[in-house]
């Protein structure tokens, strides 16, 4: 967000709450399979965190 701001993006962000499940709705898989957060969507461009498993 410090990134944005500083180079004059707008943006909309949109919090979930990820301990009552909202990033597991349909409407939140329909955008992001993955469902993980965080989730960037740039026009057509989707870009989701991809989660590491600890060895």
């Amino acid at each position: 967000m410090l990134v944005v701001e500083a180079i004059g993006l707008e943006m909309e962000l949109v919090i979930l709450n990820t301990m009552t499940g909202e990033h597991l709705t349909p409407e939140y898989e329909e955008l992001n399979p993955q469902k993980t957060v965080p989730f960037l969507i740039d026009d057509d461009l989707k870009i989701s965190e991809r989660s590491v498993e600890a060895s």
